[in-house]
């Protein structure tokens, strides 16, 4: 038989009885003794009970606790069952803890990967949060540290109000409320300013109210996670959404510990595990939060880094990447007399969209129609917009009349294609102009790209329009 009392941070239990001889024996655990000299090593003290005298054995325990609220319960089990009740607890704490370094490589390679050190201070977070819960729930004690009593005693201290610190100082990363709630933002920096003080004291000088502090930066910590997380929903970004899902399971497995040590609860099954469950359900949605939100940056970046030669809208060329390539076209078409292509591409009916469905429809045809370019052109090709209506596909050489008028037509197909992007019942109204360059009766323009452009768009515009033919060509 064995007696259990079921708090790994009790600073001294003493468990005395007499023997057979009449003699007084005493054992004692806790935190106030090295893990090495508790009668049972265990993470929570443990007695092994006398069965060496013939009758009944009475026992007195004493139990001193300091500090925080003790409320924990007394439990007999035989042997058997003290195998098997920690045998379910290992498995579950093994599987925690074998979540947290899974989610600790994971949250390296994609730091590495993604080039988001996001994913780092993610790191910093999750190992403050695991050795909290190793410390809280007696595994520290038992394997970690098990001669160091004195750092073992302090420990259950120190190391949650630093997780409180990296929790915050997280919270406050991710969720940036100094965009959006500079309020609650100062609040979150007096938050980490206090309890960095009372960590640092507990570590030179604990008193009951450190303890006091340390319940009420509990509380603050819940208030100000739910404020963020409330205002990250409303504002609708997803990747904030996830973020603000997976700080909530901690903060409400944190509130049965607020609770115990305001006297409020006795120490239960949530008091131990509720914020290991927490943390454990909180992985994987933080995670999957900081993914979409580290993807959404990094198209962000890829868009601005692509400023200076992509056309915001469509993220084709634009107008000076575009002529840098035709320069380039005029080069190799003069070095090795072979003639490139240029099709021009003018959505007719883009005031329309406009004026009848609204200028989100309108750029979403202009979108449309940029895609429907680069489907068509090949690894060589360019595809740009020179201004509001008016897109170039520009044909590297040598290109032939019978394969500029094929990739025309496969424009001119793609425009009444069926989408879902456009209103039920409409599609683009195309004009099309193609043309071989250099041109014979062009030579005129000499090496200057943007007068061979101008030179297209010109002639584009002096020929008629002819309803039932919406492809046109200048020279072949």
């Amino acid at each position: 038989m064995v007696l259990e009392v079921a708090l790994s941070s009790t600073d001294d239990v003493t468990l005395y009885w007499r023997n057979e001889l009449g003699q007084w024996v005493k054992l004692n655990a806790g935190d106030g003794v090295a893990h090495t000299q508790w009668p049972v090593l265990d993470r929570f003290p443990l007695f092994k009970l006398s069965q060496d005298t013939a009758g009944p054995t009475e026992y007195y325990m004493r139990v001193a606790h300091q500090r925080t609220p003790f409320s924990a319960p007394l439990q007999i089990y035989r042997d058997t069952e003290l195998v098997a009740q920690r045998q379910i607890e290992h498995f579950f704490l093994g599987g925690y803890f074998g979540m947290l370094l899974l989610v600790s490589l994971v949250c390296v390679g994609l730091s590495v990967v993604m080039r988001d050190n996001t994913f780092l201070q993610y790191l910093i977070y999750i190992c403050a949060i695991g050795t909290s819960q190793a410390t809280y729930t007696g595994l520290a004690g038992q394997y970690l540290w098990p001669n160091a009593s004195a750092w073992a005693n302090s420990a259950n201290f120190f190391l949650p109000g630093l997780g409180l610190v990296v929790g915050m100082w997280f919270v406050r990363t991710v969720t940036m409320p100094r965009v959006y709630l500079p309020r609650v933002d100062q609040l979150a920096l007096l938050f980490i300013a206090i309890q960095s003080i009372n960590c640092v004291m507990e570590l030179v000088y604990p008193t009951l109210w450190g303890f006091y502090v340390l319940t009420a930066m509990s509380l603050a910590l819940a208030l100000i996670v739910y404020t963020i997380a409330w205002y990250g929903w409303t504002r609708g970004d997803v990747g904030v959404r996830w973020i603000a899902m997976g700080f909530l399971p901690v903060v409400l497995g944190l509130m049965p510990v607020i609770l115990r040590n305001m006297g409020l609860l006795g120490t239960n099954f949530l008091t131990q595990y509720g914020v290991t469950l927490g943390s454990a359900i909180e992985m994987p949605l933080l995670l999957y939060g900081l993914v979409l939100r580290a993807s959404a940056r990094r198209e962000s970046r890829a868009r601005t880094a692509g400023l200076p030669t992509q056309d915001a809208l469509t993220g084709l060329s634009n107008m000076r990447d575009l002529l840098t390539h035709i320069h380039g076209a005029m080069t190799r078409a003069k070095r090795y007399a072979q003639p490139y292509g240029l099709i021009l591409v003018e959505m007719q009916n883009y005031h329309w969209f406009d004026k009848e469905h609204g200028r989100e429809i309108s750029d979403r045809a202009l979108v449309l129609l940029g895609t429907r370019l680069q489907l068509v052109a090949r690894d060589v090709d360019t595809a740009g917009r020179i201004d509001a209506t008016h897109f170039v596909l520009l044909i590297e050489g040598p290109c032939k009349p019978g394969y500029a008028a094929k990739v025309a037509a496969r424009i001119a197909a793609g425009a009444h294609r069926p989408t879902d992007l456009l209103p039920v019942g409409s599609s683009m109204k195309l004009r099309i102009t193609c043309a071989l360059m250099p041109d014979p009766e062009a030579l005129e323009l000499g090496d200057d790209a943007n007068a061979q452009l101008g030179w297209l768009v010109a002639c584009s515009e002096s020929l008629p329009d002819e309803p039932r033919k919406s492809i046109r060509t200048l020279n072949f």
